[in-house]
């Protein structure tokens, strides 16, 4: 079985600054603010296999994990059947800030 791992990361140096700050992530709005259209999203996402077939990922193969809740957030939409625009989509984004958690 493969594993694939998927990424959104910010990076700015503040640390230079001293100040402990996380920039925004995506358009600095948390994905529960609202659909895919009002936070940043991946769509299409699917993987190529050995014929060379797209394949969507299954709703049981992903797992999904924030390491700082407190500034960003995830939304693992799934696969959407009723809509062939988005097929399996990530909503992701956070305001970032100064994150404890």
């Amino acid at each position: 079985m493969a594993h694939n791992v998927w990424h959104g990361v910010e990076l700015l140096g503040l640390e230079l600054m001293e100040l402990p700050l996380l920039p925004p992530m995506g358009n600095g709005r948390f994905a529960r603010d609202g659909l895919y259209n009002l936070a940043c999203h991946w769509r299409q996402v699917n993987y190529v296999a050995k014929d060379g077939a797209l394949i969507y990922p299954k709703d049981d193969e992903t797992e999904e994990y924030v390491d700082k809740s407190g500034c960003y957030n995830l939304i693992n939409g799934k696969f959407q059947k009723e809509d062939s625009f988005l097929g399996y989509v990530f909503i992701f984004g956070g305001p970032g800030g100064s994150c404890d958690h």
